[in-house]
């Protein structure tokens, strides 16, 4: 995955869920080589300090459509 892929999926992820969560930000990290991502999310002070209050989301970079409309975005409806 390409540093250009990662942003673009944090831009798209952020600017989907801002309407509801005007502080959210997300960040995607790639896990391994075989192409799976861990996307995170983070909507407040204390999330961004200490990741445990973070929510996580772990695919391959191929399921992130399927994820995408499966867990995260029901996930913060």
């Amino acid at each position: 995955m390409t540093n250009e892929q990662k942003v673009s999926i944090e831009q798209e992820l952020t600017n989907l869920l801002k309407s509801k969560h005007s502080d959210i930000k997300s960040h995607v990290d790639e896990f391994d080589k075989k192409g799976t991502i861990i996307i995170s999310f983070f909507w407040d002070r204390i999330s961004k300090e200490n990741w445990n209050n973070a929510k996580k989301f772990k695919c391959h970079i191929n399921d992130y459509p399927k994820i995408l409309e499966t867990e995260i975005l029901p996930y913060f409806k």
